[in-house]
């Protein structure tokens, strides 16, 4: 039976990081959706030069490659995605091993679509608002007016190293869309 990582589980197997809209910030590199926990799962890694994924599917890609990056279906708070997550309860009793939790990451390139699933970094979901504005800035890595760096920055510059509360994680996101 698969049963949800919380952010503290998560810190102690893949060494310190945060988790701030669809993204687990390290001072490594930033994850799209959570790092993987076991050979069979692929992560999605934001780098200053470009996206790739590692694990099971190996791929590359410099920024000026990309066309676009999406997350689709990622977990949402929402009474129909509770009313889910009983359903998927109940599925991986009956079929253990499948991961209902898993999202889709689309890389689009000018001649091909590479999709992939991973892990989501929240334990449980995420609110629309962090959704939309992480896209929002997955699409400015994309369009390069926004730098990793920016949020790797930010991770090695905190000193409260606690899990941030929704609130802040969007505020924290509006704020880097709103810079230069």
């Amino acid at each position: 039976m698969h049963t949800p990582r919380s952010t503290h589980d998560r810190t102690e197997q893949t060494g310190a990081g945060c988790l701030v809209g669809l993204f687990w910030i390290t001072s490594a590199g930033v994850f799209a959706g959570g790092p993987a926990h076991g050979p069979t799962t692929t992560e999605v890694l934001l780098t200053e030069d470009g996206i790739g994924f590692k694990g099971p599917l190996e791929r590359r890609w410099p920024w000026q490659e990309v066309r676009a990056v999406e997350v689709v279906d990622p977990p949402v708070r929402s009474l129909r995605r509770i009313l889910g997550a009983a359903l998927d309860m109940v599925s991986a009793l009956a079929s253990p091993g499948l991961d209902a939790r898993l999202m889709t990451v689309t890389v689009r390139t000018a001649t091909e679509a590479f999709l992939v699933e991973v892990e989501p970094a929240v334990a449980v979901a995420y609110s629309e608002r962090e959704t939309e504005l992480s896209q929002q800035l997955l699409d400015r890595l994309v369009w390069e007016t926004f730098s990793v760096r920016t949020m790797t920055a930010w991770f090695g510059s905190r000193t409260d190293t606690g899990a941030l509360k929704t609130a802040e994680r969007e505020e924290l996101l509006s704020r880097w869309l709103s810079s230069d």
